[in-house]
């Protein structure tokens, strides 16, 4: 999967987005819970109105999954609070391994006008 890496003043990735076309919400939480250094992944449930889709801890920190200015085309993958020194990029790692289904990916290419993409 592609993702959008999100980097500080001396190049550390702390957060990255990916495009939410290509992966249901069910597989975000269960790529999280397989990254290395992962731990507490809690996903959001059908009755809160928390605005996090997902909520984890990345080596101590606590980190989340939403959509930023209700933006619906990504998710924002990175520490809660403003924290710029946490290296995520272990977290990045695991999704950029992540493989959507075939009527995903043709799904996702329609909705996006990218058709030949490749993965």
């Amino acid at each position: 999967m592609r993702t959008f890496p999100i980097k500080n003043a001396v190049g550390i990735t702390y957060a990255f987005e990916i495009e939410n076309v290509y992966i249901p919400a069910g597989d975000v939480a269960s790529t999280l819970a397989r990254a290395d250094g992962v731990s507490g992944t809690l996903p959001r449930r059908p009755s809160r109105s928390d605005q996090y889709l997902v909520s984890f801890q990345f080596r101590g920190h606590d980190c989340v999954v939403w959509e930023p200015f209700g933006d619906k085309s990504r998710y924002w993958i990175g520490p809660k609070e403003a924290e710029r020194d946490v290296d995520i990029a272990e977290v990045e790692k695991a999704f950029k391994q992540y493989q959507p289904a075939l009527l995903r990916r043709l799904l996702g290419g329609l909705l996006s006008l990218r058709f030949l993409r490749r993965w």
